[in-house]
């Protein structure tokens, strides 16, 4: 509640904020389904969304996210924050727009998981569009989101949990 999540009493609606990093724009629908019901069960308030951001280059989900979704800021290259400034590049603002640094009650990546995909390379960290998973971890780190959630595919025997356990863990702790 100190970051500006939830109430601590049951209120008639709850505004929740989201943060998307996904493709397709679906996995946080779900997670936000899921988040929803359990404050629903919990504090007996009714949800209202907010989709700040998403990102996605492909044309067709971003049709689908304003059409089914309506995001309050698009961007379409994950490598247009900076974390040193605490901004974002926003396609429908076309311009940039500071970062929050607190207020985001749920964070969903689904990054591309050709690291670690049966159907890719499984050159797990040495593959290009791990960038996008680390990318991924500094807006975690940067944003402190009250809920987290993210998808990295089946990860490989070689790969362990731990490791991107410990990478997440590196990333917050050096954010502070």
């Amino acid at each position: 509640m100190s970051n500006g999540h939830l109430p601590s009493q049951s209120t008639k609606s709850v505004n929740i904020n989201v943060w998307s990093d996904c493709s397709g724009i679906n996995s946080e629908m779900f997670a936000l389904q899921a988040l929803s019901d359990s404050i629903r069960e919990i504090i007996g308030a009714n949800v209202q969304c907010n989709l700040y951001y998403t990102c996605d280059s492909d044309t067709k989900s971003i049709v689908f996210a304003r059409q089914n979704h309506a995001p309050k800021h698009v961007g379409i290259d994950m490598k247009q924050r900076n974390f040193n400034t605490g901004e974002v590049w926003c396609t429908l603002c076309q311009r940039n727009l500071p970062l929050p640094k607190r207020g985001i009650d749920l964070y969903v990546g689904t990054y591309p998981c050709s690291p670690w995909s049966r159907r890719g390379t499984r050159a797990g960290w040495d593959h290009p569009s791990v960038d996008t998973f680390r990318i991924g971890v500094e807006t975690i780190a940067y944003i402190q989101p009250a809920v987290w959630i993210i998808e990295l595919g089946e990860l490989p025997e070689k790969e362990a949990i731990d490791e991107v356990i410990a990478a997440i863990r590196g990333a917050c702790s050096k954010a502070g």
